[in-house]
């Protein structure tokens, strides 16, 4: 038993790391003048937009959170990721 959690933790843990590449390529790629139909930033918006989208839904729910000039969504999306990697 205590080997199949050890190796569901190490699968978490990587599809984590994982997530955290693309997280960050999403953001890099965010602030280069390139078009929206770049294969990298496509990859990295179908891996991220559905960790993404659930959170920016809740703060739309805000009218504090509608009119901010960033992201506020993926910020909160990635301290997440960051805070479940930690805790793994």
């Amino acid at each position: 038993m205590a080997t199949v959690i050890a190796v569901f933790l190490g699968f978490l843990r990587t599809v984590l790391y994982l997530l955290d590449i693309a997280m960050l390529l999403r953001a890099i790629l965010s602030w280069l003048p390139i078009d929206d139909g770049n294969p990298l930033l496509i990859v990295a918006c179908t891996i991220t937009e559905p960790f993404i989208y659930p959170i920016r839904a809740l703060l739309h729910r805000f009218e504090l959170f509608r009119n901010l000039p960033i992201d506020l969504a993926f910020t909160f999306t990635a301290m997440l990721i960051f805070i479940a990697s930690a805790i793994i």
